[in-house]
């Protein structure tokens, strides 16, 4: 793996990341060898393996910001991921049906932890690449999302009908 040379200006307080992730969200939680295996055997010949430390993962932070608001100091979930369309409405659809479980009126940060860690869960079982985002804060935003949408459109499902029950 190769890294950029030191920058004469700023050599002292640079922190090196890898050519193929740029990212300055990414960091590395561990000081184990970048290169080392993800796995360690118990034995010269044992087929079983120790799963990698959850402190060795490189970790992507959360931008700053909230989500669905990038005009005002926001950002827009979709591009600050990257991913393709499909893999993008992939994880939101799986997610969308997991939310069926929470209630709309209740805020993101009200909703019982079980069920929260439930969605969480099953999230990074089917798509284990979520589990390289800090806190869980991808799924955790697809959540805050769907839940605002099917307020609104719960609001104005009830604004429809009472217009439609008051002109009859």
């Amino acid at each position: 793996m190769s890294y950029p040379p030191p920058s004469s200006s700023n050599a002292m307080h640079t922190r090196y990341q890898p050519y193929d992730r740029p990212s300055p969200s990414v960091r590395h939680s561990s000081t184990l060898h970048r290169n080392a295996p993800p796995y360690r055997t118990q034995a010269p010949g044992l087929q079983c393996a120790q799963p990698m430390r959850r402190s060795s993962i490189q970790e992507i932070q959360k931008p700053p910001g909230e989500v669905g608001r990038p005009g005002r100091g926001g950002y827009n979930l979709r591009n600050v991921l990257g991913w393709s369309k499909r893999e993008y409405d992939d994880v939101k659809d799986f997610i969308r049906g997991l939310v069926l479980c929470l209630d709309c009126n209740i805020p993101f940060t009200k909703q019982p932890l079980q069920d929260i860690n439930f969605i969480r869960t099953q999230a990074v079982m089917q798509y284990g690449f979520l589990a390289r985002y800090q806190h869980h804060w991808v799924v955790d935003d697809f959540v805050r999302c769907r839940l605002k949408y099917e307020k609104n459109l719960k609001k104005t499902r009830n604004q429809r009908a009472e217009r439609g029950s008051s002109s009859g």
